[in-house]
């Protein structure tokens, strides 16, 4: 059995050396320009030679979906490369909404496929998990 785990672990290792990075870790929710609407900006950073699109979501502590905008649901990022962007919730929902999470998004039918996805989530509420 440890043979075999060891097997695992070492096979992985390779597809572990990098994810993606997103700050602030604790953003904080602003009034945007537009009145009931809150925003949040962040950035993303991605270390991943075989990811190129990222997917944003937001979720309550419940981990059920949250309605936001955003000019970008899904951004493509070039390994090494960084995005600015911004969020957009209705007031009522930044009351219930925890986490902004940014997804990677694998490609089917690539030999040389990622099998890896990493999803990184920055906490609203400020608590420490």
């Amino acid at each position: 059995m440890r043979a075999l785990t060891a097997s695992v672990v070492l096979a992985l290792l390779p597809a572990a050396v990098g994810a993606h990075e997103m700050t602030p870790t604790y953003p904080e929710l602003f009034q945007s320009y537009m009145p009931g609407i809150m925003q949040a900006d962040l950035s993303l950073f991605n270390a991943r030679e075989d990811v190129e699109y990222y997917a944003i979501s937001i979720w309550d502590a419940e981990w059920n979906p949250v309605p936001f905008a955003s000019a970008q649901r899904v951004m493509h990022i070039p390994p090494g490369g960084r995005q600015d962007f911004e969020i957009y919730i209705r007031q009522a929902d930044a009351e219930v909404a925890v986490y902004i999470c940014t997804t990677s998004m694998l490609r089917a039918g690539q030999q040389d496929n990622a099998i890896v996805e990493s999803r990184i989530c920055s906490r609203l509420d400020g608590e420490r998990a």
